[in-house]
């Protein structure tokens, strides 16, 4: 499958549309351009960056309405006339005032990029979805924020990696690095440290389980 364009932009002026296809190719961005919101309806927006220009309520109301249903999954930049607003307010939703600079477009784009990769490099697991590159995971069941120790981070990426799951004696050689045999009993201690974390009821796990004296993360 084609993996979808970097930025996709909406834009009746075209004026503006080419000298920000410039300014962004410049930046080495890859750009398609779409003709109206009936993109919506498509696939290729996914793991994206969308640029609009909106220049009435009535567009308001389009992208309101497409940002309720696929909030966690848009990166988006609203481009807008002086007199409207977005309605809406999450971290992957900027919006630009016209007239506005390339400065702040791309300040905008930056972080929605850094957003995106976060997004690409994290996995999903039952009710939560971890990011490794910054030792946390995120609740969904509230929203929250899991902030993990290195150790933890360390544990948790290395039970993903493997499949087959993880024995005691490969976890502490991997996580520890210690070759030699030695008591599980501070990796158990961390591991319930973990479940405590991450699990409704860490006597009864869900997602971090044991089977057949293997560990797994259960993800989705």
């Amino acid at each position: 499958m084609t993996k979808s364009p970097e930025i996709i932009v909406i834009f009746k002026n075209n004026l503006l549309f080419l000298e920000i296809k410039k300014f962004l190719a410049n930046g080495g961005y890859r750009i398609c351009r779409e003709k109206d919101f009936n993109f919506f309806k498509k696939e290729n927006w996914k793991e994206s960056i969308l640029i609009i220009q909106i220049d009435n309520e009535r567009n308001v109301e389009a992208v309101s309405s497409f940002l309720d249903k696929k909030f966690n999954k848009v990166y988006i930049i609203c481009i807008l006339k002086r007199s409207l607003r977005m309605p809406l307010n999450y971290k992957n939703l900027k919006t630009l005032v016209q007239p506005f600079t390339f400065n702040e477009l791309l300040n905008n784009l930056s972080i929605l990029k850094k957003n995106l990769y976060n997004y690409r490099n994290s996995f999903k697991l039952i009710d939560l979805e971890y990011f490794p590159n910054h030792s946390k995971f995120l609740d969904k069941r509230n929203n929250k924020t899991i902030k993990l120790t290195d150790l933890e981070n360390k544990l948790v990426l290395f039970i993903l990696k493997n499949n087959n799951g993880c024995s005691k004696s490969e976890i502490l050689r991997n996580v520890w690095e210690h070759k030699a045999r030695l008591d599980t009993h501070t990796m158990e201690s961390l591991i319930y440290r973990l479940r405590r974390k991450i699990e409704n009821d860490p006597n009864n796990p869900k997602i971090l389980i044991k089977i057949k004296n293997k560990y797994f993360l259960k993800t989705i």
